[in-house]
């Protein structure tokens, strides 16, 4: 099933509309015997200029009234794509499609907003009574993704009843107002073009697809293929969104900044959003032509913990009482609700101690979060709106969710939607947590081999970032092949450094989306890694992150991937009570291993002898001295990893790398990835310029197409059949073979 807007599915369960569309293309008297009469649908079809070898889609087809004339005027070179949310009315048009032996009408079944037409691929689109049956809050993302099928100067045909009250049949739909109109197609880059004035009961219009003039519409037409979204904290409803004035400055803030969704939160620390101003926003955010859904973040709530002191005691009463209340509220505005990743416990209190009885500490968070979420939010969320959807967004600390509450297995399997931090902010801020970039990468890879197709976007933030590493973590959610990227938040966003990383953002804005169409439904290859949900990082912790920036290129399982090439295997797999049968199956099948010492010193004595196979090596990561300080829970050895020799990293690398057909060499703080059978892309995270050189299967970069590079100063091939590749500081390319 295809994504769009946020990662989500077609899914809006506004079954009224869908069922509505459906009955209109059966049961409509307008389809009645005497429709001919004042449809004029032979004058309809010549207005629409069409000739032989063109390509036109008929939205709406029903049972083909229009779909037979199309094709006649585009002739057996030219395609009519026939599309209808009701099966069975297609399958009628299929019937007389064969009956007639009529070649050239392509009939696909569609989605309330997804029409399944290829995009940029439809000279001509006929909508007919179709567009009042949509919910006035989704109209534009409807047209937005047929202009998306249309090509550039390409004419969108409208057929929409009028107020002509003598009308015999359809009486109870109201007319869209002809500004209404206009106004919908602008917000989805289309102008009006004509208008023909012979109908009795119908306005025809036409509009034509414009060219992208700015951010704002290139975002609008390639929301399919990457989203990017804001939010507006609940503290900034009023703030920033009180006054006609600054609702207008935050709306053309998102325009330029190539914001297609907004997030309103209706709770943060203790502060709920007010009711008027919230809908006054929502409401006009919509007409303007965005995407708009609520978020919460649970700070504060009730009884505080005895941790961290904006964090909740999820056992207590009040505490849950209050969520019921917060969530309630939520989802009486809104359809989709995002929670903030602050969904956690650290409490220790006397009530959780009894509660707790002799669990662990991780496995009562677990059970108590997991119940909490389903009983005090879900369930309440979806009494309150049968629509509602919520989303849980997990934090980038994967290796402590199951310590404080996060069971992804379990809560991805409650919620509708999941998203992923991909806040990896700057590699040297200690405030921080000194986070190499790469783990947003293989952080949101880990999530989507978590949540499968739930996974809808990944979130990151302006604090202690440079617009250097501020784009880059846009880069990694991007490649790590998240729908949708939020960029949180607009407030955090116009102060401090915020407005030097947007201008940055926005430079590169096109570019982006280039990339995201890059490796948008490509599978990832590469050496296979290995993080069973809630397992234990000991030693290893956060060790992902770190090896990424070694130029290996890394895919994140969470079960064994024992049909990787070549694999890493780390602390974290210990807790496989099948391990040794597990390694021992691949070390047979002769394929390069690399384990971390930390591992190695867990396995039994029967598997560490089996250790001694030439395709095996061990990274040692043993502290010297033995008490070596960490820094965020992960060991300076493994944090000094990047700072190896160029020949090190070369001889570490290169076996697990030959197994995939690649030989690469580049100092450390350069990452790889691989992306189908022939493509890959390079990144530089270093301030200096660097030469790499590149081989997969035998062919060298330079025997590649640039699809495109990102970063300021120069990025290149240096010759034509060579290996070699300069990277400006801070830049990335990505090749296809």
């Amino acid at each position: 099933m295809r994504y769009f807007n946020s990662g989500f599915r077609t899914r809006w369960i506004f079954f009224g509309a869908a069922l509505g569309l459906a009955l209109a293309s059966i049961l409509s008297p307008a389809q009645g015997g005497d429709r001919d009469a004042w449809q004029q649908p032979d004058r309809v079809a010549h207005e629409m200029n069409l000739g032989p070898g063109m390509v036109v889609a008929d939205v709406g087809c029903g049972t083909g009234y229009f779909s037979f004339r199309l094709a006649k005027a585009v002739g057996e070179k030219g395609i009519v794509y026939a599309t209808d949310i009701n099966e069975r009315s297609l399958s009628r048009l299929r019937s007389e499609i064969e009956r007639r032996n009529v070649s050239g009408i392509d009939v696909r079944l569609s989605e309330p907003t997804d029409t399944k037409l290829p995009r940029a691929g439809v000279d001509a689109v006929l909508l007919c009574n179709v567009l009042h049956h949509v919910p006035e809050a989704n109209r534009s993302e409807f047209l937005l993704d047929i202009a998306r099928g249309l090509r550039v100067d390409g004419m969108f045909y409208l057929l929409e009843f009028n107020e002509n009250e003598e009308r015999p049949f359809a009486k109870d739909h109201d007319p869209i107002p002809p500004a209404t109109l206009v106004h919908l197609f602008k917000n989805a880059g289309m102008e009006l073009d004509a208008e023909y004035h012979y109908l009795p009961y119908q306005r025809f219009l036409r509009f034509r697809k414009k060219a992208p003039e700015n951010i704002w519409a290139l975002a609008k037409d390639w929301s399919d293929v990457h989203r990017f979204s804001t939010l507006f904290t609940a503290q900034d409803i009023g703030a920033y969104l009180g006054s006609e004035e600054s609702l207008e400055q935050a709306i053309q803030w998102c325009r330029d900044t190539g914001v297609t969704k907004v997030f309103l939160e209706t709770f943060r620390g203790n502060q709920t959003a007010n009711r008027d101003q919230l809908i006054r926003a929502r409401d006009r955010f919509r007409a303007e032509g965005f995407i708009v859904h609520g978020c919460i973040t649970p700070t504060q709530m009730g009884k505080l913990s005895t941790g961290w002191n904006i964090i909740s005691c999820y056992t207590n009463e009040a505490t849950r009482a209050q969520s019921r209340e917060v969530f309630k509220y939520a989802a009486e505005l809104f359809d989709v609700i995002m929670i903030d990743d602050f969904l956690f416990t650290d409490c220790e209190c006397d009530e959780c101690r009894a509660a707790k009885g002799d669990r662990s500490w991780d496995d009562y968070r677990l059970e108590l979060m997991a119940r909490a979420s389903k009983e005090d939010m879900i369930d309440v969320a979806k009494a309150a709106n049968p629509r509602a959807e919520l989303i849980i967004k997990y934090p980038e600390w994967y290796d402590r969710f199951h310590q404080r509450g996060y069971g992804v297995v379990r809560q991805t399997d409650i919620f509708d939607w999941t998203w992923i931090g991909t806040e990896t902010r700057d590699p040297d801020s200690e405030r921080w947590g000194k986070k190499p970039q790469y783990g947003a990468y293989w952080l949101s890879q880990w999530a989507k081999a978590v949540s499968g197709d739930k996974l809808g976007g990944g979130w990151f933030d302006p604090y202690g970032t440079s617009p250097a590493t501020y784009v880059e973590q846009a880069r990694q959610t991007i490649l790590g092949q998240c729908h949708e990227s939020m960029l949180f938040c607009f407030n955090a966003l116009n102060r401090d450094s915020g407005p030097e990383n947007v201008t940055r953002f926005r430079s590169e804005f096109e570019g982006l989306l280039h990339l995201a169409e890059f490796v948008r439904n490509e599978p990832t290859r590469g050496v296979g890694t290995y993080k069973i949900p809630n397992s234990e990082g000991q030693r290893d912790f956060y060790i992902f992150n770190f090896l990424g920036m070694l130029g290996i290129p890394l895919t994140a399982e969470t079960e064994f991937p024992e049909s990787a090439p070549s694999l890493v295997l780390t602390e974290h797999a210990a807790g496989d009570l099948e391990l040794d049968a597990k390694l021992s199956a691949v070390i047979q099948a002769d394929k390069p291993v690399l384990l971390t010492s930390n591992l190695r010193d867990r396995l039994s004595d029967a598997m560490k002898d089996k250790l001694k196979n030439p395709n095996v090596s061990v990274l040692d990561l043993s502290p010297n001295p033995p008490e070596a300080e960490t820094f965020y829970g992960v060991l300076n050895s493994v944090r000094n990893l990047a700072g190896w020799k160029r020949e090190d990293l070369g001889a570490l690398r290169a076996p697990l790398l030959k197994a995939l057909g690649i030989e690469f060499d580049a100092p450390g703080n350069v990452s790889i990835y691989l992306y189908g059978p022939d493509k890959a892309v390079i990144e530089n995270f270093r301030d200096e310029a660097v030469e790499v050189s590149l081989t997969s299967n035998g062919r060298p970069a330079g025997m590649a197409t640039v699809a495109l590079t990102l970063g300021e100063g120069e990025t290149k091939i240096v010759k034509h059949d060579a290996a070699t590749i300069k990277l400006a500081p801070r830049a990335l390319i990505a090749l296809e073979w």
